[in-house]
């Protein structure tokens, strides 16, 4: 149907195309937003927890993904997961060693101390025996601590091997 009539600019389809452009942007904003926040999340998730981590609280962890899901942020969170309990298991370890070494350097301090009081007090019959006790675990001490110098090397990254000949024989004998 043809008229010769010419609509204003500002007329009434002009008025529904500018409402519905209006909803159809107002729409498009909400459902950005809402699924923004929702792909956010567990990136939110992810960074909070590994601040935590790094605080020291290393029983942080990102809630198990299903095992169907197979998405990037469910290998960051299971990545996340396996990092802390790495930090964890090396903790209880570094733990156990420390009260490992805290009691083998204390038994030969305990026996030098012990002797070199007998010693200073004349409370012992025998002073040479008591100076070759005090002697030896003084060497069990440094023994010790050259091979914490060791492992604190190892762990650095900067230890150094000095390789010799040595006869396979002799050393399986």
């Amino acid at each position: 149907l043809l008229t010769s009539r010419i609509e204003p600019i500002f007329g009434p389809t002009f008025r529904w195309f500018a409402l519905f452009s209006g909803v159809a942007v107002v729409l498009g904003a909400a459902a950005a937003w809402g699924l923004g926040r929702r792909l956010a999340a567990p990136v939110h998730a992810a960074v909070a927890t590994t601040r935590r981590i790094a605080a020291g609280d290393l029983a942080a962890r990102l809630p198990k993904q299903s095992p169907t899901t197979d998405d990037e942020l469910a290998t960051l969170a299971s990545s996340i997961n396996t990092m802390a309990d790495g930090l964890q298991r090396a903790k209880a370890q570094e733990r156990s060693f420390l009260l490992s070494v805290s009691h083998d350097l204390r038994t030969p301090m305990t026996s030098i101390r012990g002797y070199a009081e007998a010693i200073a007090d004349g409370a012992t019959d025998d002073p040479i025996r008591a100076a070759k006790v005090i002697l030896g675990e003084s060497k069990r001490l440094e023994r010790l601590v050259g091979d914490l110098l060791d492992l604190a090397k190892l762990d650095a990254q900067h230890f150094e091997l000095h390789p010799i000949d040595a006869d396979i024989g002799d050393l399986v004998g």
